[in-house]
């Protein structure tokens, strides 16, 4: 006498619970159809990112990952999450909803854009003991002529030599005093002289390697830096790597060293080690630098 009542209410549950997979199926058809566009932009933006504005080490040195990361959360995971939560088909207001997400998601992308844009390094500029990344506005702001210096390297590359008479080294600190903290460069001198910046030549580059360092004691300061030096050396030919001289490479917050190619003055590659326990060449005996050099490269 029950069965009827109670067949409707089997159909009734099966009906409902069909209707409920048929729901999660659309969920999850957005939520993927979402992900796969936000995905292909994205890649697209990182290959430019990657290999146009940010070749090769510069995007590590440069610290691009922080805005790549928070690019990629917003727009990679963060978009297709809130369409997998708020998508209901025939839900009011469903394409308000679609539309804020698209325009969080560009939002982010525009600015991930603008920020690694202009903040990619336009020039490298040695100084005194260090490389220096110089972004577009830097780099303006530092008068220099990015015309006059040819793409040997990855980037073109500069030199700021020392003041060649005392008048010289008094005008650069006259300069430097009154120079006013308006927040574009820092208190540098690689970031204000951009007029007396020379290109890298065989007859300049004793300058830069009077100062090249002695890495031994910063590779083997932490078991992490023993990793990326071994790293170094395995990407590297044995010759090759025993004669590049070392400088500290300052493109972010994060300092590197530099490997710079003796005859040439092009920085080859760079290393996430800081220069912290490095030590100048020349501030070592003879003895010591070999025994030094073993500890590098052991045979």
């Amino acid at each position: 006498m029950h069965e009827p009542e109670q067949t409707v209410q089997v159909n009734l549950a099966l009906r409902e619970s069909l209707n409920k997979l048929v729901l999660t199926m659309t969920k999850l058809k957005a939520f993927i159809i979402h992900l796969i566009i936000s995905l292909g932009i994205f890649l697209v933006f990182f290959s430019v990112t990657r290999f146009i504005w940010y070749p090769s080490f510069y995007f590590s040195a440069s610290g691009a990952w922080d805005a790549m990361f928070t690019v990629a959360f917003v727009d990679v995971v963060l978009g297709p999450l809130l369409t997998l939560v708020l998508y209901k088909r025939g839900k009011p207001g469903l394409k308000f909803d679609l539309s804020m997400i698209a325009l969080f998601q560009i939002s982010a992308l525009v600015w991930g854009m603008w920020v690694l844009y202009s903040e990619r390094p336009v020039l490298t500029v040695y100084h005194e003991d260090s490389f220096y990344c110089l972004s577009d506005p830097l780099a303006k702001a530092a008068n220099a002529n990015l015309t006059t210096f040819k793409t040997e390297g990855i980037i073109p590359q500069a030199l700021l030599p020392v003041p060649k008479t005392p008048e010289e080294a008094r005008a650069r600190e006259t300069v430097m005093k009154t120079l006013p903290n308006d927040g574009v460069r820092p208190n540098l001198p690689a970031y204000v002289f951009g007029e007396q910046f020379e290109p890298i030549t065989p007859e300049n580059i004793s300058e830069i390697l009077a100062n090249e360092l002695d890495i031994t004691r910063a590779v083997k300061s932490e078991p992490e830096y023993e990793q990326i030096w071994e790293a170094f050396r395995n990407t590297h030919k044995e010759a090759a790597a025993r004669s590049y001289a070392f400088f500290p490479l300052r493109c972010s917050a994060t300092e590197h060293l530099a490997a710079l190619e003796r005859k040439t003055g092009v920085i080859v590659d760079s290393m996430a080690i800081p220069s912290l326990n490095a030590i100048r060449k020349n501030f070592l005996t003879p003895q010591k630098r070999r025994d030094n050099k073993e500890l590098l490269f052991p045979e």
